[in-house]
């Protein structure tokens, strides 16, 4: 093999090495707006149900973060999921939810390792914890709650 034919080789590799980082650059994750009602008592936010959808993560897991988190009651609003939850007992700002739904996403749904939210949450059997599986970095790693 000559020089020239090991450097067009090199440089080939070397450019599919760049075209291949910059097509699992991360994209970013947009998130709807929060929609929120709030009286003296009570809060209802009514579109959780999507924007759960849209990080892939169970509705429920963020109920019960939030019922720690702001330590409320928190149920759903009625037997029809779609409608959204209510916060019994705490009149909560819209910032204050917006704040708690950055704080859940930057535990739960982005990897700590690449910052990727190309992740999967799942629960192991045999310790009932939740394991966090990053699709870009092939990191695991258990989540704390």
């Amino acid at each position: 093999m000559s020089q020239e034919t090991i450097d067009s080789s090199y440089e080939t590799m070397l450019k599919q090495l760049y075209n291949g980082l910059e097509s699992k650059k991360n994209k970013q994750l947009v998130i709807q707006d929060v929609e929120v009602q709030s009286t003296r008592v009570k809060t209802t936010w009514s579109n959780v149900t999507s924007i759960m959808k849209s990080v892939k993560r169970d509705t429920n897991i963020f109920i019960d973060f939030l019922k720690k988190e702001l330590n409320a009651e928190v149920t759903w609003k009625s037997s029809n999921r779609s409608e959204g939850i209510t916060i019994f007992m705490k009149a909560c700002r819209k910032a204050q939810l917006v704040s708690l739904l950055k704080k859940f996403v930057t535990k739960y749904v982005i990897c700590s390792s690449c910052k990727s939210y190309r992740t999967k949450m799942k629960r192991d059997k045999k310790t009932r914890l939740f394991n966090l599986k990053c699709y870009n970095c092939k990191t695991e790693y258990t989540l704390t709650f």
